[in-house]
């Protein structure tokens, strides 16, 4: 592994057993912190 701390950004928060295991790109385990993507206007 080559970093010590994982970020996982979403646009939505699920409850756990919503999604399908098979289409998660990085395992749970190794993610340390979660944090919800919220629209960006450039203005």
């Amino acid at each position: 592994m080559a970093g010590r701390i994982t970020i996982a950004e979403a646009e939505e928060i699920v409850e756990i057993g919503e999604l399908d295991p098979e289409a998660i790109a990085c395992p749970g385990v190794f993610v340390n912190y979660i944090v919800q993507s919220t629209e960006v206007s450039h203005g």
